[in-house]
């Protein structure tokens, strides 16, 4: 009794291995055309004849507030040459049930063209709607 149950756990464990190792890779891609799409909706304001330009890793200094961390990731807008908007991600450890992360689209002036929050544990149908 003892071997079949050892070798049920063992097909079954290798089971979920190899599903997690061929879906890991597919999962990746769909968040990141979620997150893309996530970029245009957002941005959409500032996109009638803009386009999303690729994501540079920004290191910020010391003066800092405390509540940043020591880089950060934005999204530049351009339209032709020039750059018409930046969207950067936010997040917070305030939410009831753990981290919120946002994304926030500003102009060159530095108004608030977008907000979406794009990843949270609250409450379906309660924090959705937040």
């Amino acid at each position: 009794m003892t071997i079949k149950l050892s070798i049920f756990g063992l097909v079954a464990s290798m089971l979920v291995a190899f599903v997690y190792v061929a879906t890991k890779p597919l999962i990746l891609a769909a968040k990141e055309e979620a997150r893309r799409e996530a970029l245009y909706e957002l941005a959409e304001p500032l996109l009638s004849s803009s386009q999303i330009g690729k994501s540079v890793e920004k290191k910020l200094d010391s003066s800092r507030p405390s509540s940043l961390s020591a880089s950060i990731v934005l999204t530049p807008i351009f339209s032709q040459d020039s750059q018409v908007g930046t969207i950067l991600p936010l997040t917070t450890d305030q939410g009831y049930s753990g981290r919120i992360n946002m994304l926030l689209a500003l102009d060159m002036s530095q108004r608030i063209v977008g907000f979406r929050v794009i990843d949270h544990r609250e409450t379906p149908g309660l924090g959705d709607k937040i």
